[in-house]
């Protein structure tokens, strides 16, 4: 014998009234899991620009130091401009 549609949908708990709960249950945690993915995501983004700004920032003392062995007592003037932008960054 076979059931009809609705008798099958009684027993197994898909009542047409649970549909619409089902979606939204299904609709609410896939705004949860986009939003761990772009919290995730945005915090890695803020700690590579972090990384490379103190990248950025450690190597341009490094070749400070470098110019300043190798400057020629004549260029002064262009050294100093130099170093102090790099005081100013």
């Amino acid at each position: 014998m076979v059931a009809n549609g609705e008798t099958v949908l009684a027993l197994t708990g898909w009542a047409p009234q649970w549909g619409p709960i089902y979606a939204a249950a299904l609709a609410a945690l896939v705004a949860v899991g986009t939003l761990a993915v772009n919290v995730t995501a945005g915090r890695r983004d803020r700690r590579r620009n972090l990384y490379s700004d103190a990248y950025r920032a450690t190597m341009a003392w490094i070749e400070m130091a470098y110019r300043a062995y190798h400057a020629s007592p004549e260029d002064d003037e262009g050294f100093l401009d130099g170093y102090h932008k790099l005081w100013e960054d």
